[in-house]
């Protein structure tokens, strides 16, 4: 079984065709002008669903943040929710991701107690 999409990755649209326990990641980082930015994505396809892990960190002056989740779509709604680039006036359908499970760490406010 395969499953294609297509997913906003680096500032445009990709289409990803995934084979079942074969996954695919993209990874970009950056340095900016307060420390660093990076983000991460693993898609995966197990069964009838597509699982998206990923993973948005950082360092600015107020120190480390990192924000990180999974998110699910059964291989049925993988072109369920319209998405218009606007440079380029092209519409396309994206999967309807449902969030399973987010988290956030901030270092500052961990060292501020929160």
């Amino acid at each position: 079984m395969k499953a294609k999409f297509w997913e906003y990755v680096n500032g445009g649209l990709v289409r990803i065709t995934l084979a079942e326990d074969k996954p695919i990641s993209w990874h970009e980082s950056h340095s900016t002008d307060e420390g660093w930015s990076a983000e991460s994505v693993t898609w995966s396809l197990n069964g009838e669903t597509v699982t998206r892990e990923w993973i948005n960190d950082g360092v600015d002056c107020d120190g480390r943040i990192t924000n990180y989740g999974r998110d699910e779509c059964h291989i049925d709604d993988l072109n369920a929710r319209e998405f218009q680039d606007y440079v380029t006036q092209r519409i396309d359908f994206i999967p309807a991701w449902r969030d399973v499970q987010h988290s956030q760490r901030d270092q500052f406010a961990e060292l501020s107690n929160y």
